[in-house]
């Protein structure tokens, strides 16, 4: 009866190790995404995507290049990768593109069912690339005017592959001693990232492209944003977040085109942007709060790719109503960008927040530029600023401190009162004779 309950024991505990290995597994793209995809529009935003004029490999050993065609998602080659001894363990896979047309509207081949049968079949040849453990990448190809150069240009996937398994990091023993060892000056400098050279001819032509851009999307009757960018030259490597929907184009642009003009004046530069649409052509009852998706990140000293991505974010889709996903950009952007500065939110004073409540999630302080409509500032960035140890800013006013600015239960912004409440939120106190004022329109509390 002992050596039966032995055995039934064992039984047990193979069948756990078993469970356990396979529910280990790091899925990257859930099926239902796969088969789906117009439904999971925002799946795509698990790529980093790369602008490059016309796609050259990499010249490195291990990997292996899968090819596709224009438009085509099927494997030409699938014999290519061979992994059935499980030696080779894929580190990075690129899916290459051509990004004609711009608009995805305009693709004969819906752009997001291509990208998910390419997935697909990726799959079928080897379930076990698909792994959230494998950086993502998608490298969109520009030397292509018409169907015809397109056509003609290479479309697969590159798998970069190491030998050998995962190996899943050891836990330092409690009585281990790690020796610091200090690298000399002259190899540390060696080892930072360096700055791409860039002639100043190059940069005025790309002055002049961000101002096509402004005067094609409508221009500004005013600088607010250029101005406070100028008054505010102690913040360093700044993380701009940005509204890039409808009107707001041509403020975000004069943040880029503030970055060109000031490229080389040393640490108050931009370091990152991040582009966010709240969810671009997504249904407003498909958009889910933290989950909305249309953020995308563009590097600041990678002049071409940033100009591009101004394009691609817009016609990528402007959200539709009149709330936007500020807070989930936030929260990505900061995410995503390591060893920023200063953060700064260039937002729509008008528009409110469908993310309000993750203002509990924001652990960095948040410098607001509003632009548009001033007939009021806006309580949701107000409380944002003031929670947060941030600032607000107008074209004419820089306001630090906020809680240091709080004077009987007051706050007084641009001749606007806010009413500080017990549970430590500001308040708008509308006056009976006040016109309608839209920012006013908005919960100054999450609900």
């Amino acid at each position: 009866m002992r050596i039966t309950f032995l055995l039934f024991l064992s039984f047990l505990l193979n069948m756990f190790q078993t469970f356990s290995q396979t529910t280990a597994r790091h899925v990257m793209f859930e099926a239902d995404t796969l088969n789906h995809p117009k439904d999971h529009e925002a799946f795509e935003e698990i790529f980093e995507s790369k602008f490059v004029v016309k796609y050259v490999a990499d010249t490195i050993r291990n990997q292996v290049t899968l090819t596709n065609g224009y438009a085509e998602y099927k494997i030409k080659n699938r014999e290519a990768w061979n992994n059935a001894d499980k030696k080779k363990q894929a580190y990075e896979i690129d899916v290459v593109f051509t990004h004609f047309p711009v608009k995805k509207d305009f693709w004969l081949t819906n752009y997001y069912e291509l990208l998910a049968n390419r997935l697909k079949e990726l799959f079928n040849i080897d379930p076990e690339l698909n792994d959230d453990r494998i950086e993502w990448k998608m490298i969109l190809q520009t030397a292509c005017d018409d169907e015809l150069s397109a056509s003609q240009m290479f479309h697969g996937i590159i798998i970069k592959y190491k030998e050998g398994p995962f190996l899943p990091p050891k836990n330092t023993p409690k009585n281990t001693t790690i020796t610091q060892v200090k690298l000399p000056d002259s190899l540390l400098a060696r080892l930072q990232p360096q700055k791409v050279p860039i002639d100043s001819g190059t940069l005025m032509l790309m002055e002049q492209k961000v101002k096509l851009f402004m005067k094609k999307t409508g221009g500004t009757g005013d600088n607010t944003v250029f101005t406070i960018f100028e008054r505010n030259k102690d913040w360093k490597n700044i993380l701009v977040v940005m509204d890039w929907t409808g009107s707001m184009y041509p403020y975000g642009s004069q943040a880029i085109l503030w970055h060109l003009m000031n490229y080389y004046q040393g640490q108050n530069q931009i370091l990152n942007f991040v582009f966010f649409n709240d969810g671009g052509h997504k249904a407003d009852k498909q958009k889910v709060i933290g989950k909305t998706g249309g953020i995308y990140l563009g590097v600041a000293d990678n002049f071409e790719y940033l100009l591009k991505m101004m394009e691609k974010v817009m016609h990528d889709g402007d959200g539709g109503d009149l709330q936007e996903n500020d807070i989930e950009a936030i929260l990505r952007g900061s995410q995503k960008v390591k060893n920023f500065g200063d953060l700064v939110l260039i937002a729509d004073n008008t528009s409110g927040m469908r993310d309000y409540k993750l203002i509990k999630d924001l652990k960095n302080p948040v410098h607001i530029i509003l632009c548009g409509k001033l007939c009021a500032l806006n309580p949701q960035y107000v409380n944002i600023a003031y929670r947060t140890g941030g600032s607000l800013h107008t074209l004419k006013n820089d306001y630090y401190d906020l809680k240091a600015m709080v004077k009987n239960g007051k706050l007084i912004l641009d001749d606007y009162q806010y009413e500080l409440t017990k549970d430590d939120w500001l308040k708008p106190i509308v006056p009976r004779t006040r016109t309608f004022c839209e920012p006013l329109n908005w919960p100054w509390k999450p609900r």
